[in-house]
């Protein structure tokens, strides 16, 4: 599950596969077989589990084919082949925020600014968090782009409109050109996009994010990648993820295959496509290789696991103290401000994915 998210279509696919053949096989009503069985006196000599050793047919229908002892014909080669594609397609939820405004930790006037902070209590003698302190981190309830002069130059941003204002927006009392103007205090300020959601799919120089939150000037974001390897080490991989969660070694884990599998890792993230993700940690760990071989295999096991969260589609870091790291490595986060960028795309996709287009934030 950590190499990917791609068991979600698996599953999927398995239940129909074996849903087409209970069909085949029992009808609709299994009852029916079951009572045709007990007229037979066969109730209980049926073994369910063996079901697939024998073809499957009723009348023209044939659901499965059954294969010979070494597994290499039948419909099992087929189902094999469907299963070992690195394929489907993969779509995040993108939605507005809701629910309460601010975090409940009230900060002093020493360490509010008005960027992440809101006010004690809406009124104007209030409202200076600089005076007052205020409510830390203002949960967002979208982004949006703008263009605006400072010190002479035109920027392009992206920024993020908090639950608290939205309400104001909503009703008319305020709109979000006034949000540019009184709270963010920007320069002749011009709306090139009114809303980006969170965890909207972005394309930035050469790799694809996912936009989380933001943090002061800083954008959050997740990667929205999927891992691909071969089925012997996804195999493998799963064995390494037992062991992480309930600390029980399989015999098929060692350090030859260990470092073996951290090899494979160093390549993909120093030459394939996650050398353009933000923060890339290809360089760091390809230096660190001479002290991942003398850790234990228990340790291995560790920064193997930690390594594949950052190209997980939910988890942005990584402890890698291990191996000379951090302990939030790879944190992936861009400046809000996107002019100086060589790409950056909003991705609009429907559901299943079938169907997208593309916005080019740096020309609207």
């Amino acid at each position: 599950r950590i190499v990917n998210d791609y068991h979600h279509a698996q599953d999927a696919y398995l239940n129909i596969v074996v849903g087409n053949v209970y069909y085949v096989k029992f009808t609709q009503d299994p009852l029916n077989y079951m009572r045709k069985l007990e007229k037979e006196k066969k109730a209980f000599s049926y073994h369910l589990g063996k079901m697939f050793e024998k073809n499957i047919t009723r009348g023209d229908e044939t659901a499965w084919v059954a294969s010979d002892k070494n597994g290499e014909s039948g419909t099992i080669v087929t189902v094999k082949k469907v299963m070992a594609r690195n394929t489907p397609m993969i779509t995040r939820l993108n939605f507005e925020g809701h629910g309460q405004l601010t975090e409940a930790t009230m900060v002093s006037a020493r360490e509010a600014n008005y960027d992440n902070y809101i006010p004690l209590k809406q009124n104007a003698k209030m409202a200076d968090v600089k005076k007052y302190g205020g409510f830390t981190s203002a949960k967002v309830a979208y982004y949006f782009l703008v263009e605006f002069k400072e010190k002479g130059k035109i920027v392009k941003s992206i920024e993020a409109v908090p639950l608290y204002y939205v309400n104001e927006i909503g009703n008319g009392k305020k709109s979000l050109m006034d949000y540019c103007e009184e709270v963010l205090h920007l320069e002749n300020p011009r709306i090139c996009l009114r809303k980006i959601k969170i965890q909207s799919l972005l394309k930035i120089n050469g790799f694809w994010y996912h936009l989380s939150s933001k943090t002061g000037d800083q954008i959050n974001l997740r990667n929205a990648v999927s891992l691909c390897f071969k089925q012997n080490w996804i195999n493998y991989i799963h064995d390494i993820e037992k062991y992480c969660s309930s600390k029980v070694m399989s015999k098929t884990i060692n350090k030859e295959d260990n470092y073996q599998l951290y090899c494979l890792l160093v390549d993909k993230h120093r030459n394939g496509i996650f050398k353009n993700r933000q923060n890339s940690i290809g360089d760091k760990i390809n230096t660190s290789k001479d002290v991942f071989i003398e850790l234990s295999v228990e340790e291995q096991c560790d920064v193997i696991e930690e390594i594949l969260k950052l190209s997980n589609l939910g988890l942005t870091s990584a402890d890698l103290r291990l191996i000379g790291g951090s302990k939030t490595s790879g944190t992936m986060k861009i400046n809000k401000k996107i002019q100086k960028m060589t790409e950056c795309k909003l991705i609009n996709q429907s559901i299943t994915g079938f169907y997208e287009n593309e916005i080019d934030l740096l020309k609207l």
